[in-house]
């Protein structure tokens, strides 16, 4: 992939750096983009079809979405919509490797998601399930939600902090992947 230096295009690198409402709104699209057809499948996989395959296709797609349109575009469409790019902390285009670790809270948690549902289709009892909310009762019973959402609020909250505190606009997973979001 060629790498261009993006710094080039601005006068003043001071201003170039995204906003937290921009990232935010980004966030949004793409939430809503990769849940219009994730959401049917989840659900119907979770209530009626139980199958372990498309449980790894919707779960793939959640897991690649960012990191694969963040290198090979240098944003997601939601970014794009925006105007704004990932880029190194050179100011170029990232690579693979990169946009994975600035990536990494949101592939561990459907990470996480892929192997418990994965168990819970193998447990007997799991057939009975055939609604969202016994789906959510059910899953309360072998996994401790509270403690994982408690976990995973502390680090959005951590990595928000870093966001909104950084000159340069970087958040915790940005440090993590070593990348800064700009507008282009």
């Amino acid at each position: 992939m060629q790498h261009n230096n993006v710094l080039d295009e601005f006068d003043n690198p001071e201003k170039i750096y995204s906003t937290f409402k921009e990232r935010l709104f980004a966030l949004f699209i793409d939430g809503m983009i990769v849940a219009s057809f994730t959401i049917p499948l989840e659900r119907f996989n979770l209530t009626e079809w139980k199958s372990s395959v498309i449980l790894l296709i919707y779960g793939i797609i959640g897991i690649l979405y960012k990191p694969f349109f963040e290198w090979k575009y240098g944003a997601t469409p939601g970014k794009m919509a925006l105007k704004l790019v990932v880029v190194d902390t050179k100011f170029k285009n990232i690579d693979i490797k990169e946009a994975l670790f600035r990536n990494i809270f949101g592939i561990m948690t459907k990470l996480f998601t892929i192997a418990s549902t994965l168990y819970f289709f193998n447990l007997i009892q799991f057939s009975t399930v055939s609604t969202m909310k016994e789906y959510g009762k059910f899953s309360r019973n072998y996994i401790s939600t509270s403690q994982i959402f408690a976990i995973y609020g502390v680090i959005i909250i951590v990595d928000m902090i870093f966001l909104l505190t950084d000159p340069k606009k970087r958040a915790l997973h940005d440090r993590i992947g070593g990348t800064i979001v700009i507008k282009k």
